[in-house]
């Protein structure tokens, strides 16, 4: 799955479901996370595009990072994340600038799962 703050500017978050159904909490804290890595983190809600991976396409010829996708999900979602236990753990191996990860991208191998 697919994660991003829409129409503001913001790293996406990448959710592995390995095919597996995934627990709605893990929506939320991927919803969470993309909020949090946007322009949108000082907002009250940041409302939360997202969609299967396979979906999202780049364009030929676009700018870095600009994507299309269609037939999206959204959810508005508060982008507080100090209850998501997995991100200071992460955020230490992806490499997180300033409050946004480098490579714009966190991959998470379902998040929220088994918690």
């Amino acid at each position: 799955w697919w994660f991003h703050a829409k129409g503001i500017p913001g790293s996406h978050v990448i959710v592995k479901s390995e095919g597996q159904e995934l627990p709605d909490r893990t929506f939320e804290e991927a919803g969470r996370l993309a909020a949090y890595y946007s322009k949108g983190r000082d907002a009250e809600k940041v409302e939360i595009d997202y969609i299967q991976k396979k979906q999202v396409k780049k364009t030929p010829g676009g700018k870095p990072g600009f994507v299309i996708y269609h037939t999206n999900y959204s959810l508005l979602i508060d982008p507080d994340i100090r209850n998501i236990q997995q991100v200071k753990k992460l955020a230490s191996n992806v490499g997180l600038c300033d409050g946004y990860v480098k490579s714009g991208t966190f991959a998470l191998p379902g998040i929220g799962s088994g918690t």
